[in-house]
């Protein structure tokens, strides 16, 4: 199976999310998948394979209501050209998953949400941002939440 991993930093950037991605993408590599991330350039990361996890970089930053900065086409044809069997968008609120959102109905692979909570749920500014998905939130195969 070609699955891909979409996490807003990933090593050598450390944190939550992005261990949480790399043990779930060498796990997945381990078994036998073809396993890739998509995350953002990072410019003193050496390596773009890591325990057989391709890291695929896009120079982009922001969110959906803060604005982004960078190539966000080379970003969504990416993901509706690149024949994933599967796409696992982990934590919403930053790039890799709002400009997914923008385009969700039309990429063909299945598609997981793993959304690590809502830090800015009560946040007025966020409010036509959550208004938003949850029209969206359907054309999701699986949400997987934390307890």
């Amino acid at each position: 199976m070609k699955i891909l991993h979409c996490v807003e930093f990933y090593y050598p950037h450390i944190g939550g999310a992005e261990k949480h991605v790399q043990i779930l993408s060498e796990y997945f590599s381990n078994l036998g998948n073809e396993t890739h991330v998509a995350t953002s350039k990072i410019y003193n990361r050496k390596n773009k394979i890591l325990n057989n996890v391709k890291i695929i970089e896009f120079n982009i930053k922001g969110n959906a209501v803060r604005g982004y900065n960078g190539n966000i086409a080379s970003y969504q044809n990416f993901l509706l050209n690149s024949n994933y069997d599967l796409i696992i968008f982990y934590a919403a609120q930053q790039w890799t998953f709002d400009l997914a959102l923008e385009i969700i109905k039309k990429i063909k692979s299945k598609k997981i949400f793993i959304p690590c909570g809502f830090s800015r749920f009560n946040n007025f500014l966020y409010k036509i941002y959550f208004n938003s998905l949850k029209l969206k939130i359907n054309h999701f195969d699986r949400i997987i939440c934390f307890e």
